[in-house]
């Protein structure tokens, strides 16, 4: 299915001028997320909270990837406010 395109090159191919954006959200757990084609104006991915009002994941132009910051300065930037950035667990 094609949406501003007559030539749709996957199952869903969306095209426009500008970000272009689907947004997911649950009446029943209200969860409200957008997935973007661009973050801050730039070229990249995102995925934007509307609850918590910020970009939970991205991906910038240069391969960086944030989480939890919209502007990824290095290959993996771990942005968070709280003690613990990352916890990693084995199940064994």
């Amino acid at each position: 299915m094609g949406i501003g395109t007559s030539s749709p090159t996957k199952d869903l191919h969306i095209s426009k001028s500008g970000q272009v954006g689907v947004r997911l959200t649950s009446t029943s757990f209200g969860a409200d997320f957008s997935l973007l084609s661009s973050v801050s104006g730039q070229n990249g991915f995102g995925i934007y909270d509307h609850s918590a009002g910020g970009y939970r994941f991205n991906i910038n132009s240069s391969g960086n990837v944030g989480i939890g910051t919209s502007s990824p300065s290095s290959d993996l930037h771990v942005s968070s406010s709280g003690d613990t950035i990352a916890r990693i667990t084995s199940a064994d």
